[in-house]
C-alpha cells in the first residue's frame, strides 16, 4: 500500500473523509497506474512499406540497405556540385561522377511523392512542406487506420501527439529548395506535430521531442504518463529520420559510423553504427478503454521510465549506471518481477564499447533480483535496418510487439561471435542469434523490455507484456456481413480492394465479422464507395476478385458501388454523382430509418443490409456503430489507405554563382593565378580528401600525389601556354613529394617560364617555397612511331602471361595502398632474358565507373602510373619511386583501354631505367617515354616525412575542492591491512564516525571481535570471513595492505598484496555482499610524480590490477589513492569520504595531482639512437616469439653481434631445421637464417626466467651482456572470477620476478640498455587482463626505479604490432583499438627515437581519434589541450514555378457562362494553390488555402484589380463565385473592359513581384507604372 492510499484510509477511520469520496479517490488513484494498450502501428523503412513488410524482413534476416534512389539525386544535384552552397552546408562540392557514387544505406524511396488531396493540402503548400512533415502525416494516418481510429471520431478529442525528431538529421529542405509562400510553416520543425493536431482537429497535447536517438521511445513514456493522468484519452507517438543527401563515398565515414556501413550488434567485429532513414508511429490507449472499445490490442505497456546520464566524463558518453537505473525505474513503474522478462530489445548500435556498456547496465539491473545467467534474450533491430535515430526506439518497440503477436523472436542480424568485452556466460542475458519460438504459455505472461539511449544522455526503457487473451468469439452469422470500402478516387479504391484481397489471403484466420466491423466502424468514408454483402471469407474473396475485373461495371450480386460529390452550398448538382446538401440529408435519413425501424436484438436481414448499402454508396452519412451493434466483432489489422501520390518538390535551388568545379581549367590545374610578360602561374588547391589522386594513392598511410599526376599537370600547363595538345616534356626531375595528412590541404603552383619553356611545380611551407618537380617543355615535333604488333609479343613462346583480378576495391602491399582507379591491370605478358625480366606488355583498362574521368583528363594519372611502372613488383618488398623522365612525347589523348610496352634498359644498385610506349588497341602509339628512371627507397617513412608521435601520462597539479559524503546510520566501512599496518589502520580510523570492520591478513581465519577479523591465506579463508560480514550494509572497502609491503615475488614466496587482491575479488564475486560499495585502494609511491619518490613497483602493480577491477566489477565504485609519507591523515580521510570518487588521484606533500594524457612528437627521426656494439652480446627474452624475432632482425641489421634468444619452450636443434614440417616453426627458422645471413650469430637457450637457479647458472655461462630486450610475456585471458591462481601467476611471473632476476644477474652500470616491452594495458586496463595489467604496471615502475639508479632502462607501453605478436595472433584490428597498431618498421624507428631522447613509459604511435571520440568519457583520465581540441574538431534569387495559363486549368461548378472576372479569380486560385481544377463554389480553405497563401493570392488579385480586394475579403467571400461577385460589385459594372489590358500582363506581374520581394526600387517602379 502506498503512502497516499494509507493516508486516505486513515482519514476515513478518523471520520474526516466520507466513505464515498474516499472510494472515488482510491479508484482515481488506481486508474492513474492503468496499463496502456498499443492499438495501432505503422512504419516506413528502407525496403519496408508497412508493418507486414517489416516483420517479413525481420524473419527473413533481410539487411535493408539500398542504393540512393536515382530520382532523389535530381533534387540535390545543383546544391551538391556548387561550392558556395556546400560551403554553407559545411561540406565540399562533388563532381558529377562523385554525385553518382554513394554508399548503400537504409534510404527511403519516393520521399518526394505525397497525396496532398487526401490530407486536404493544396499542391502549392504540399511542395513547400518539408518531406519529413509529409512522411510523418502519412505514417500517423496509417497507424490511426490500423487502430481503427477515424478522423470523425477523433475530431475535437483529447488526443495527444508526441513526435520524435533528431534536429541534426535534417532534410535541409528550406536551404535546398526555392522559397514558397508556405515555406515558413512547411519547414517549422515543431509543426511536424502541430500539423497533425491541426489537420485532425485534435485538442490534446502536442510536442516535438529531441533527445537524439531516444526521442521516439521518450515520446512513448511521456504519452503513457499523460494517459495515466487523464491529460489525454488517446496518444499518437511517432519518430522520423530523413535526409536529403546520400552518404557520398567521396567523404570519409564519421567517427561513430561503421567503416563498411554494417551494424554488428554485440559482435566481435562490431565497428560502429550506420545511420539510415525511417518513420514509425504507435497509437496508445488505456487498456481498460481499449478492451471496452474492441480495439485490436497488439501488446500492453506495463511501465516505463526515463532519465539522463547527468555530469559524466563527457556529454555524449553512455553511462552504464544511468542505464541500470532507468531499467530499474521502469521495472518498478511496471510493478513486475524482472525475472519474468524473457527478452530485451536493446539500443544495440554495434559499437565495440557501447554494446558492452549497455550489457553492463542491463546485467547490473538484473543482479539486483537474480544471479541466474542467460535466461533473458537480447537483440537489436539495427543490424537489419541501420540506426534510424529518432525513429529507432519505435522501430525496436514495434519489433518486440510483433514478436509477441507472432510468437517468435527474430534472430539478431550480423551477430556471429560475441563482443570480447562481454562475458555472456556469466551474464543474465544472451544474444538471440537464431530465430526463436516464443509461444504463449498458460499461467505465464510473456514480457519484454525495450531500451533506447540517446547520446544526449537521455535514456528510456519500456516494459511490455503480451496482449490479454480475448475470449473466443461466436461464429460468423449465416446472414452475412456488410463490408464497406471507400477512397477519394477510383485508383485508390481499386488499390484498397487489392490490398484487402492480399491481406485476407495472408490471414486466413480472420473472421468475416471482424473484417466487417473494421471496414465500417474503423475506417473513414470517402466519395468513391463500395459496399459488399458477404456470407463467408470465400464469398468475400470471390466478390473482391470480381470487382477488380469488372469495375466500374459491376455485375456481381450484393455488391454496390457509387460516387458522390457534395456540391458547395448555393449551386445545384450538375453532373453525375454530384449531390447537394439536401440530397445527402435525405439519403442519410433513409439509412437511419432502416436502423430505427429494425427490431432490437436481431441481426439485419439481407434485404435491410442491401438497402443500407445502396444509401451508403450514394453518399449517405451512416451511423456504423449503431449498424454494428449486434456484431460482436472487433477491430483487426487491415491495410491502410491506398494513397494516390504525386511528386511535390519545390524548385531545387541553382544559385547565382557558377560551380567551383566547372570553373576549373582542369581537375589538377584549377586556375591561372597570374600571367605576366615572362611567366604564367597556375594554381591548384587540394584537400587530403578532395581528389582521387590523394584518396586513392597512399604511402605508409599518408596521401601522396603520384608522379604521373605532376606529368599531367605539366602537360596541361604547357598545352595551355603553347595552345597545342601534343607536347613534349624533357628532363622532368622529381625533387620532393607532396604528402598530406588527413584533414590537411596544400596549394600547388605550376610556374611556366615563357622564355625558357621550363616549368616548376612548387608549394609554400612556413614562408619558404618547396620545389617538387621541374622540367622543360616544347611542342611535340617528333614523328609518331610505327604501329606495334602487340599480339605477336603475346604469342612469343618466351613470354609468360599473367592475369589480374581484383576481389576488393583497393590494393595494398604494406607500403602503398591504391584505390579503385588504380585497379586497371587486365593481363601482362612478361619476357625474360637470362632469367631476368627484360620486357613487359600489359593491358590497361579503366573501370566503367570512372570512364567520365577521361572527359577532363588528357592523361589519366592512375592509368599512366600503372602503365609506366610495370616493373614495380619485380623484386619482392622493393620500394621504387620516380626519379626522372628523360623525354615524354605526347601524340594523342589516352584512351580508356590500351597497352603499355615497357623495356628495361638498365638496372643498377640504386636505380632502374626504362623506355616506354603506350598503344591503343590497334597498336597506334599515343605516348612514348625515353629514359624513365626509378630510384630505390630504403626508408619509406622518411619519404613521407611522417612525424613520430607518442603519448605519455603526466601528473598535473590541481586545486580540487572536496565534496564530502555524510555517512548514513547503518553504513559500514571495511578496512583491510596486513600485520605491518594493522595498528596504523586502526588508529587511522579510530576517530571517524563511520562504523568500521577491520580485516587483518594473517595465517588463519578467525573472529577476533565484532569489529575485527583475521583472514587466512587461502581463497576459502576469504570466502568464510566475507560470509560472516555479508549481512552488514557495507558501503566502502579500504585496502591498506600495500603501505608496508615489499616485492611481489612468486606464489612460492607466500602472501603478498597482489595475490591478496586477487583472492579478495574472487571471494567477493561468490559472496552474498550485494550492496553497491566503493573500493578504495590506498598505495604509497606507485607513480613517479615529483621525481623524489622511492618508487614501489609493488604498489604500481596493485594500481594496474585495480584498473581492471573497475571494468570487471560494475557493482562498485573504484578509487585509487597514491600517497607519500608527507600526506596528512586529514587529507586521506577527506578523499576517502568524497561524494564522487576520483578514479586515480595522487597526493604529494598534501598537494593534489591527477593524470593527464599528453600527445607529443619525437624531435629526432628515429634513425640512430640505439647503438649495437660490433661482436657485442645481446639477450632477448621471449626470443622466439614474434616480437623477439623482430628484435633479432633489428640487432642484426645494425651490426654483427651475438644474439641470445631465451625461450621457455624447447626449439628444434639446428641440424633438424631442414626437416621441420610445422609451418609456424619453419617461418621462425627462416628468420633465424636471415639473421645469421646478416653476419650475426644466434644462441637459442631454453630458459625459465622466473627460475632463479636456471637464471643464475645461465648468467655464469655467458658473462656480461651489452643489452637486453625483455620481450617475454604471456597475454592475460579471462575475468578474475574465472581465473585460477596458477594462471594468474603464470602471466605475472616473467614481467615481475623474471625482471627482478634479470636485474640481479645481468644489469649493471656498464650495460648499454635494458628495453622492457610493456603494454598500453598497464595504463588503460582492460576487462580480462588483471594479470597482464598488473605485470606491466609493475614493470613500468621498475623501469623508473632503475632509471633513477642510472641504468639505461626504457619501458615501452606498446600498442599492437600489426605484423606480429599477440595482436596479430588474435586478429585485433585498428578500428577497435584506442591506439593504432604499429608496423615492425615503425616500431624500430620508435625504438631508436626513445633511446635517443631518453624517455620511458610512453605509448608510441597514433591515437585512434575516431574510437576515442566514442569512448573518451569512459576513460578515467584527462586529456591534454592538444587532444581535447582534436576531439572537439571531430564533433564539429532564383527561378519560380511558371504560372498556369488559362487553358491549363479546368473551371467547374457553373452551368452557364463563366465571366471574365470569375476566370481571372479562378486563375489566381490555381496559380497560388497550384491547382489544375477549380470549383467556383469551393472555399479557399477547402482548396488548401491559409493565411499565408491568402497574402499571395491578394498580390495576384491586386495586379488585376488594384485596391479592390483586402486580405479579409478572401475569407469573407471564400469561394470564387462569391469573391468574383464582390469584385464586380466593387468595380460597379461587370463589363470586361474595366479590367486592365492584358497587354504587358507578365511584365506587370514581374514588376510587382520584384517590388514585393525588395528586388526593385519603389520610385522606379512607380514611374514605370505611370508610363503604362
Amino acid at each position: 500500500m502506498n503512502t497516499i492510499q494509507e493516508y486516505i484510509l486513515n482519514q476515513v477511520s478518523e471520520h474526516k473523509l466520507p466513505i464515498g469520496q474516499a472510494k472515488k479517490m482510491l479508484v482515481e488513484l488506481e486508474d492513474k497506474n492503468d496499463d496502456i494498450a498499443i492499438i495501432g502501428m505503422a512504419c516506413k523503412f528502407s525496403k519496408t512499406k508497412d508493418i507486414e513488410g517489416y516483420w517479413k524482413n525481420l524473419t527473413n534476416m533481410e539487411e535493408c540497405r539500398t542504393e540512393f534512389p536515382r530520382e532523389r539525386l535530381e533534387f540535390i544535384r545543383n546544391i551538391s556540385t556548387n561550392e558556395n552552397f556546400t560551403q554553407f552546408l559545411g561540406t565540399h562540392p562533388v563532381t558529377e561522377e562523385e554525385l553518382q557514387d554513394t554508399r548503400k544505406r537504409g534510404y527511403l524511396s519516393e520521399v518526394g511523392k505525397f497525396d496532398a488531396e487526401f490530407f486536404g493540402i493544396s499542391p502549392n503548400e504540399a511542395k513547400a512542406i518539408d518531406p519529413d512533415q509529409r512522411l510523418m502525416l502519412e505514417v500517423v494516418q496509417d497507424a490511426l487506420t490500423d487502430a481503427g481510429c477515424t478522423r470523425k471520431a477523433l475530431s475535437n478529442s483529447k488526443t495527444g501527439v508526441y513526435i520524435g525528431k533528431d534536429g541534426t538529421n535534417d532534410t535541409l529542405y528550406r536551404y535546398i529548395t526555392e522559397a514558397e509562400s508556405s515555406s515558413m510553416t512547411g519547414n517549422w520543425a515543431s509543426l511536424i506535430a502541430g500539423r497533425i493536431n491541426y489537420l485532425m482537429n485534435l485538442k490534446g497535447s502536442s510536442m516535438l521531442l529531441d533527445s537524439a536517438c531516444s526521442s521516439g521511445l521518450v515520446g512513448v513514456h511521456l504519452a503513457c504518463k499523460s494517459l495515466q493522468k487523464n491529460e489525454n484519452e488517446l496518444a499518437i507517438v511517432g519518430g522520423v529520420s530523413l535526409n536529403s543527401f546520400p552518404y557520398f563515398n567521396k567523404f570519409p565515414h564519421s567517427l561513430m559510423e561503421s567503416s563498411d556501413d554494417t551494424i554488428r550488434p554485440f559482435d566481435e567485429k562490431a565497428n560502429g553504427t550506420s545511420f539510415c532513414e525511417g518513420a514509425a508511429t504507435v497509437i496508445l490507449k488505456p487498456l481498460k478503454k481499449a478492451l471496452k472499445d474492441k480495439n485490436n490490442i497488439y501488446a500492453v505497456i506495463k511501465g516505463s521510465a526515463f532519465n539522463n546520464d547527468g555530469n559524466t566524463n563527457g556529454i555524449t558518453a553512455p553511462n552504464a549506471l544511468a542505464q541500470e537505473e532507468v531499467i530499474l525505474d521502469a521495472w518498478k513503474d511496471a510493478g513486475i518481477d524482472p525475472r519474468t522478462i524473457q527478452y530485451v530489445e536493446t539500443h544495440g548500435t554495434g559499437t565495440k564499447l557501447g554494446d558492452p556498456i549497455e550489457v553492463k547496465g542491463l546485467t547490473n539491473a538484473f543482479r539486483k533480483y537474480t544471479q541466474n545467467n542467460q535466461f533473458c534474450g537480447i537483440g537489436s533491430v539495427k543490424g537489419n535496418l541501420g540506426h534510424t535515430v529518432a525513429a529507432s526506439g519505435l522501430a525496436s518497440l514495434i519489433k518486440v510487439v510483433l514478436s509477441l503477436k507472432n510468437e517468435r523472436i527474430p534472430a539478431t542480424k550480423n551477430f556471429n561471435a560475441p563482443n570480447p568485452f562481454v562475458n555472456f556466460l556469466k551474464s543474465p542475458v544472451y544474444v538471440v542469434n537464431k530465430s526463436k519460438s516464443w509461444k504463449r504459455k498458460e499461467g505465464m505472461l510473456r514480457r519484454a523490455g525495450v531500451s533506447s539511449f540517446g547520446f544526449t544522455g537521455t535514456n528510456c526503457h519500456v516494459v511490455l507484456e503480451e496482449a490479454p487473451k480475448i475470449e473466443k468469439q461466436n461464429m460468423d452469422s449465416p446472414s452475412g456481413y456488410l463490408i464497406a470500402l471507400s477512397a477519394l478516387n477510383e485508383k485508390s479504391l481499386l488499390n484498397i480492394v487489392r490490398d484487402y484481397l492480399s491481406c485476407i489471403r495472408v490471414h486466413p484466420d480472420y473472421q468475416l465479422k471482424d473484417i466487417s466491423y473494421t471496414s465500417t466502424v474503423g475506417r473513414d468514408h470517402y466519395n468513391y464507395r463500395l459496399a459488399i454483402l458477404a456470407t463467408s471469407i470465400d464469398d468475400l474473396t470471390v466478390k473482391l476478385e470480381n470487382i477488380l475485373s469488372d469495375y466500374p461495371n459491376i455485375r456481381q450480386t450484393s455488391v454496390y458501388s457509387g460516387y458522390h460529390k457534395l456540391v458547395p452550398s448555393g449551386r445545384e448538382a450538375i453532373t453525375t454523382g454530384e449531390v447537394s446538401q439536401q440530397m445527402q440529408n435525405e439519403l442519410t435519413l433513409k439509412a437511419a430509418q432502416i436502423i430505427n425501424e429494425h427490431p432490437s436484438g436481431k441481426d439485419f436481414s439481407k434485404e435491410e443490409m442491401e438497402k443500407y448499402s445502396q444509401f451508403y454508396v450514394l453518399g449517405a452519412v451512416v451511423n456504423w456503430l449503431e449498424f454494428q451493434k449486434m456484431n460482436d466483432g472487433k477491430i483487426v489489422s487491415f491495410p491502410s489507405y491506398a494513397y494516390s501520390k504525386k511528386m511535390y518538390w519545390a524548385v531545387p535551388k541553382i544559385g547565382i554563382s557558377s560551380n567551383f568545379i566547372q570553373k576549373q581549367l582542369h581537375p589538377l590545374v584549377h586556375m591561372v593565378k597570374a600571367d605576366s610578360i615572362d611567366r604564367i602561374i597556375f594554381e591548384s588547391k587540394f584537400m587530403s580528401d578532395s581528389s582521387w589522386i590523394l584518396t586513392d594513392h597512399k604511402m605508409e598511410g599518408m596521401s601522396i600525389i603520384p608522379g604521373t599526376a605532376y606529368v599531367e599537370m605539366a602537360r596541361e600547363a604547357a598545352s595551355h601556354f603553347l595552345n597545342e595538345e601534343q607536347v613534349s616534356l624533357t628532363d622532368v626531375i622529381f625533387y620532393m613529394p607532396v604528402v598530406l595528412e588527413e584533414g590537411n590541404e596544400v596549394t600547388l603552383q605550376i610556374v611556366i617560364n615563357k622564355k625558357e619553356q621550363s616549368f616548376v611545380i612548387c608549394s609554400e611551407k612556413s614562408g619558404s617555397w618547396l620545389t617538387h618537380v621541374g622540367g622543360k617543355f616544347e611542342k611535340n615535333t617528333q614523328t609518331i612511331p610505327e604501329n606495334y604488333d602487340v599480339r605477336s609479343f603475346y604469342t612469343d613462346p618466351e613470354v609468360k602471361i599473367t592475369k589480374n583480378s581484383y576481389v576488393s576495391d583497393s590494393r595494398e602491399n604494406g607500403i602503398f595502398k591504391f584505390g579503385p582507379r588504380w585497379l586497371n591491370f587486365q593481363d601482362s605478358a612478361i619476357k625474360e632474358t637470362g632469367n631476368v625480366i627484360s620486357e613487359i606488355v600489359s593491358e590497361i583498362k579503366l573501370n566503367d565507373r570512372f570512364v567520365k574521368d577521361l572527359d577532363e583528363h588528357y592523361l589519366h594519372a592512375a592509368m599512366l602510373d600503372n602503365a609506366v611502372n610495370l616493373f614495380i613488383d619485380e623484386v619482392p618488398n622493393e620500394v621504387l619511386l620516380p626519379f626522372c623522365y628523360g623525354n615524354i612525347n605526347v601524340f594523342g589523348k589516352m584512351p580508356r583501354h590500351f597497352y603499355s610496352h615497357v623495356v628495361k634498359k638498365a638496372s643498377e644498385r640504386e636505380t632502374k631505367k626504362f623506355d616506354i610506349q603506350l598503344l591503343d588497341l590497334e597498336g597506334k602509339v599515343f605516348l612514348t617515354v625515353q629514359d624513365y628512371i626509378v630510384k630505390r627507397v630504403n626508408d619509406p617513412l622518411a619519404v613521407v616525412g611522417a612525424e613520430l608521435k607518442y603519448y605519455q601520462i603526466a601528473w598535473q597539479k590541481v586545486e580540487k575542492p572536496l565534496e564530502i559524503q555524510i555517512p548514513k546510520a547503518k553504513e559500514v566501512r571495511v578496512v583491510i591491512s596486513n600485520p605491518s599496518s594493522n595498528k596504523f589502520a586502526q588508529s587511522f580510523f579510530a576517530e571517524d564516525s563511520k562504523r568500521t570492520i577491520y580485516l587483518n591478513l594473517g595465517n588463519k581465519s578467525r573472529k577476533i571481535s565484532e569489529r575485527e577479523f583475521e583472514v587466512g591465506e587461502d581463497l576459502q579463508d576469504y570466502q568464510n570471513i566475507l560470509q560472516q560480514i555479508s549481512s552488514e550494509t557495507i558501503t566502502e572497502i579500504v585496502d591498506m595492505t600495500s603501505l608496508y609491503q615489499g616485492k611481489i615475488g612468486s606464489l612460492r614466496q607466500g602472501r603478498n598484496s597482489l595475490f591478496h587482491l586477487f583472492r579478495l575479488f574472487k571471494a567477493l564475486d561468490s559472496s552474498e555482499i550485494k550492496t553497491k560499495f566503493r573500493f578504495n585502494l590506498l598505495v604509497k609511491n606507485a607513480h613517479l610524480i615529483t621525481q623524489k619518490e622511492q618508487l614501489s613497483p609493488n604498489a604500481a602493480a596493485l594500481v594496474g590490477f585495480t584498473k581492471v577491477v573497475n571494468e570487471e566489477y560494475p557493482n562498485m565504485e573504484v578509487q585509487m589513492i597514491d600517497i607519500d609519507d608527507a600526506t596528512s591523515k586529514a587529507r586521506i580521510l577527506r578523499q576517502l569520504s568524497v561524494d564522487e570518487v576520483d578514479y586515480l588521484i595522487a597526493y604529494r606533500e598534501d598537494k593534489t595531482y591527477l593524470p593527464v594524457m599528453n600527445e607529443k612528437t619525437f624531435q629526432t627521426k628515429g634513425e640512430s639512437g640505439l647503438t649495437i656494439q660490433s661482436q657485442g652480446t645481446y639477450l632477448i627474452t621471449g626470443g622466439l616469439g614474434g616480437l623477439g624475432l623482430e628484435m633479432a632482425k633489428f640487432i642484426a641489421a645494425k651490426g654483427q653481434a651475438k644474439i641470445i634468444l631465451a625461450n621457455r619452450s624447447a626449439f628444434p636443434q639446428k641440424k633438424d631445421w631442414e626437416n621441420i614440417e610445422d609451418e609456424r616453426i619453419r617461418k621462425k627458422v627462416e628468420i633465424l637464417k636471415q639473421v645469421e645471413g646478416m653476419g650475426s650469430s644466434i644462441v637459442i637457450k631454453q630458459l625459465d626466467i622466473t627460475n632463479e637457479a636456471e637464471v643464475s647458472q645461465f648468467a655464469k655461462s655467458i658473462g656480461s651482456l651489452n643489452g637486453i630486450f625483455h620481450c617475454a610475456g604471456v597475454a592475460g585471458d579471462g575475468f578474475i572470477y574465472n581465473k585460477t591462481e596458477e594462471e594468474f601467476a603464470a602471466v605475472i611471473g616473467p614481467k615481475t620476478f623474471g625482471l627482478e632476476l634479470l636485474n640481479k644477474y645481468f644489469v649493471n652500470q656498464r650495460i648499454d640498455f635494458l628495453i622492457l616491452f610493456s603494454s598500453i594495458v598497464s595504463l588503460l586496463g582492460g576487462a580480462g587482463q588483471s594479470d597482464y595489467a598488473s605485470a606491466n604496471a609493475y614493470m613500468d615502475a621498475y623501469a623508473d626505479k632503475l632509471r633513477s639508479e642510472g641504468i639505461a632502462c626504457f619501458s615501452i607501453n606498446w600498442p599492437a604490432w600489426s605484423e606480429t605478436g599477440m595482436a596479430r595472433r588474435y586478429d585485433i584490428d585498428d578500428e577497435h583499438t584506442l591506439f593504432k597498431s604499429v608496423t615492425s618498421e615503425e616500431a624500430k624507428h620508435f625504438l631508436e627515437a626513445i633511446v635517443e631522447e631518453n624517455i620511458s613509459q610512453i605509448i608510441p604511435g597514433n591515437l585512434n581519434y575516431a574510437l576515442l571520440h566514442q569512448v573518451s568519457n569512459d576513460l578515467n583520465f584527462r586529456f591534454s589541450e592538444t587532444i581535447t581540441k582534436k576531439l572537439a574538431n571531430l564533433n564539429e534569387e532564383s527561378s519560380q514555378p511558371s504560372k498556369k495559363v488559362a487553358n491549363e486549368i479546368s473551371i467547374i461548378g457553373k452551368t452557364g457562362e463563366v465571366s471574365k472576372v470569375e476566370k481571372i479569380v479562378a486563375q489566381a486560385y490555381a496559380n497560388v494553390l497550384d491547382l489544375e481544377e477549380v470549383d467556383l463554389y469551393s472555399s479557399f480553405s477547402s482548396l488548401g488555402g491559409d493565411s499565408i497563401t491568402a497574402t499571395k493570392l491578394l498580390k495576384e488579385l491586386n495586379l488585376e484589380f488594384p485596391n479592390v480586394v483586402e486580405i479579409s475579403d478572401i475569407f469573407s467571400y471564400a469561394t470564387v463565385i462569391e469573391l468574383s461577385k464582390y469584385i464586380e460589385e466593387e468595380l460597379g459594372e461587370q463589363r470586361p473592359e474595366v479590367l486592365l489590358p492584358e497587354t504587358g500582363e507578365d511584365d506587370l506581374l514581374e514588376m510587382m513581384n520584384n517590388l514585393a520581394t525588395g528586388e526593385a526600387d519603389f520610385e522606379e517602379t512607380l514611374e514605370q507604372l505611370n508610363r503604362l
